[in-house]
């Protein structure tokens, strides 16, 4: 069997897992990689990112190459943050909270400028490197609540149907793992005593399982024997990190040019456990079931690179117009997951999965955007953002299995659209050394079968005095983002579903020289 199939079963009950739409495999996981949300300095990000046009800040350089060429001194600068994710999760009748916060650096760079020494044509070159993090994968959920009406080992049997025991079952001479192309969790919960075939006088008859939370009434249907506790629990982390070279130009201190060499580092982690146990074990008395355990561990890898070009023009004095625009990012991805199970029965049974490994190729959509700013003499500034990306040109291959993602391209294509981010951002300066600053984000919707449009506003304050400047900034979300997920991989009658809202706030500090 090859390893593409055991991606394409095991991806497709992750997607079961963690959305109720489900459309093919990885698509979800390209959508999930080709977005980024900039975090930048605690100035780029208390101004909402509307940085295209201004330049002349570390945190800017990842929108617009064009920033760096806006310096005229050297400087460094630091970013430390912390990442502050909240979740309300709905199940069974039960309201649950949850969440995670993570320090990060989200920007570290330093920027150098070399003088032509004339007063006309190329006056300066600048040279920058920056670390940005311009993607944060923090989440926490948690879900739990008694189920009268289902169970997962009811999910696991009805998705058993028609599967030969034979071909289920481990032993010294056979390995379905490694044999067949059935899901690992169905092998696992025949190998744990979990699921059992019934026995049929009928040989011709398709073979049918019962579950061990499961038991026959009085007509011969199959239902839950007993109320079952039931919790889910999800962690994810990572971040995809970009290291950034910059070149930059200033002609006649009006017109100004930069490209960007951009690597990125995707690195992503989920871990789900799921847990299923009786209420009242003598409900169960049949299979002596008293609880089962399961877990799914995902890791993604993924390196990539892109290329971006900007401008920043000054026709009139005060008045500042940039944009940019960047190449589809080419990235080589590595995941790697397994499975593990176990039951509490009369005895303790388990049965974990081998490791699953596959590499594939990602490419992202290339992004444009286009920003206008107003500076008000020495007392503030007023600008203004738009970009675009049309996630339908995202693409997934394997260079070894030629048309391997035909089908998930073609629904990329039919489910994505192009989204919009409009960002905005004011700064006051208050007295000589102080700064007031204020932003506001928004994004549009990715896909045609779900918004997940979401805003932020941001604010922050900040300090210089000679060489030494200091930031901070918060961002925080308008309102929550929403999902609905089940954890059962073959939905049944009384399937759970959970109704998830998230949201994600930034708190940053700047601390930076000028030289």
């Amino acid at each position: 069997m090859k390893t593409y199939t055991f991606k394409q079963i095991g991806l497709l009950i992750l997607l079961c897992f963690s959305t109720t739409t489900v459309f093919g495999q990885g698509i979800y996981d390209a959508l999930r990689f080709s977005k980024t949300e900039r975090e930048g300095t605690a100035r780029s990000i208390a101004m909402g990112n509307a940085f295209t046009a201004l330049g002349g800040d570390l945190g800017a350089i990842s929108i617009n190459p064009a920033a760096t060429a806006i310096y005229r001194y050297s400087s460094f600068a630091f970013t430390p943050s912390l990442n502050i994710n909240e979740e309300i999760s709905q199940f069974l009748d039960q309201t649950n909270h949850s969440g995670r916060t993570r320090f990060a650096v989200s920007n570290l760079g330093y920027v150098s400028t070399y003088q032509t020494g004339r007063q006309q044509g190329l006056i300066s070159l600048n040279f920058a490197i920056t670390a940005d993090q311009i993607a944060n994968y923090n989440a926490k959920t948690v879900a739990y609540g008694t189920n009268s009406q289902s169970s997962l080992l009811g999910s696991f049997a009805t998705g058993s149907y028609g599967i030969d025991p034979l071909q289920l079952g481990i032993d010294e001479n056979f390995d379905p793992f490694y044999r067949t192309s059935i899901p690992p969790q169905l092998i696992q919960a025949y190998n744990s005593y979990l699921t059992d075939p019934i026995l049929n006088s009928d040989p011709n008859a398709e073979f049918e399982y019962i579950g061990a939370t499961e038991t026959f009434d009085k007509d011969g249907n199959i239902v839950l024997a007993g109320p079952v506790r039931q919790s889910y629990n999800r962690v994810i982390t990572g971040y995809n990190d970009q290291i950034t070279f910059s070149f930059g130009g200033n002609i006649s201190n009006q017109f100004f040019f930069g490209i960007n060499l951009n690597l990125q580092s995707i690195n992503y982690y989920q871990n789900e456990f799921i847990q299923e146990g009786a209420v009242n074990p003598e409900d169960f008395q049949e299979t002596g079931f008293r609880s089962m355990q399961y877990g799914f561990n995902l890791t993604t890898t993924g390196s990539g690179f892109n290329a971006q070009v900007g401008f920043i023009w000054l026709p009139i004095q005060g008045l500042r117009i940039g944009g940019s625009i960047a190449t589809p990012t080419w990235f080589q991805m590595h995941d790697q997951w397994y499975y593990t199970m176990d039951s509490e029965l009369s005895n303790r049974y388990y049965c974990d999965s081998p490791g699953y490994e596959y590499y594939y190729n990602l490419q992202t959509p290339f992004f444009w955007n286009l920003g206008a700013a107003y500076v008000v003499g020495q007392y503030g500034i007023i600008s203004i953002d738009y970009e675009r990306t049309d996630y339908r040109q995202a693409q997934l291959s394997n260079d070894q299995e030629i048309g391997a993602f035909f089908q998930e391209n073609e629904m990329m294509q039919r489910n994505f659209k192009a989204a919009d981010v409009l960002r905005v951002g004011a700064e006051y300066r208050a007295t000589e050394q102080f700064s007031i600053r204020a932003g506001y984000n928004y994004y549009s919707s990715t896909n045609h079968e779900f918004s997940d449009s979401h805003q932020y506003i941001s604010a922050g304050i900040g300090y210089a005095n000679q060489g030494f400047f200091f930031d901070i900034a918060y961002q925080q979300p308008i309102g929550y983002q929403q999902e609905t997920f089940t954890y059962y991989p073959v939905e049944i009658k009384g399937t759970p579903y959970i109704d998830n809202q998230y949201r994600n706030a930034r708190l940053l500090a700047t601390i930076g020289f000028r030289f």
